[in-house]
């Protein structure tokens, strides 16, 4: 939904959104960064540490280059980190 919206947003706009969000293949989402990276990620916690870990992007780290270059980053699905024990 936070995605839907972001693009409906940006529609008008030379900027893009990516969602990223477990379940999915984690090359779907190195794919579409390697096309165009974008101005906004909304990433479930879980699927953003997953790429933190050792993504490379265009032979570059998504934990140093790529998130550092992020105008926006939107996690999505908080409320699970607190079902899982964080505080």
């Amino acid at each position: 939904q936070i995605g839907d919206e972001a693009e409906t947003l940006l529609s008008h706009l030379d900027l893009s959104v990516q969602v990223m969000y477990g379940g999915t293949k984690m090359a779907r989402d190195i794919n579409a960064m390697n096309k165009r990276l974008p101005a906004i990620m909304v990433a479930t916690p879980g699927r953003l540490m997953d790429h933190l870990q050792g993504t490379k992007v265009r032979g570059r780290k998504f934990s140093d280059d790529i998130i550092s270059n992020l105008d926006i980053v939107v996690l999505d699905e908080v409320d699970r980190l607190v079902d899982m024990g964080m505080r």
